[in-house]
């Protein structure tokens, strides 16, 4: 009686099949990542940045205008209130025309009160206004 015995084959004659489970698992990787990897946030655009540095102006001025009514040179909040004008007149093109307009009424309405050394509690409660309906502007402008 004559026994049969099956050989077993090398690893490197099954180098096909090793190949392709190898393949496989690189196309479920490759799958996987491109279905749930994160998207970089967007970069902020121009207007967005400049309407930001406007609001973040007027904070600044929030902090140096009641301290002007103290003794200290008015300068400093004038011109931290004229940087922050002109961050707006950038962003301006981007902007909702009635927003824009709005806005722009109320930086004019809050430098005259700066120019006729209105007192502290006149002018901080216009430019927290004004600061808060910048940062606004700067949100919608958000993808």
């Amino acid at each position: 009686m004559t026994i049969y015995r099956v050989q077993k084959k090398a690893w490197h004659e099954n180098i096909w099949i090793w190949a392709g489970l190898l393949g496989l698992l690189a196309l479920i990787v490759i799958i996987g990542w491109l279905f749930w990897r994160t998207e970089a946030p967007a970069a902020p655009s121009e207007a967005e940045q400049a309407l930001e540095e406007a609001a973040q102006g007027l904070e600044v001025f929030l902090i140096e205008y009641p301290q002007a009514g103290e003794g200290v040179e008015r300068r400093g909040a004038e011109a931290v209130l004229e940087r922050a004008t002109q961050a707006f007149e950038r962003a301006r093109p981007a902007l909702d025309p009635a927003v824009a307009e709005s806005i722009a009424r109320d930086l004019a309405e809050l430098q005259a009160r700066v120019e006729a050394e209105a007192p502290a509690d006149e002018v901080v409660p216009l430019a927290e206004h004004l600061r808060d309906r910048l940062m606004d502007a700067a949100m919608q402008k958000r993808p």
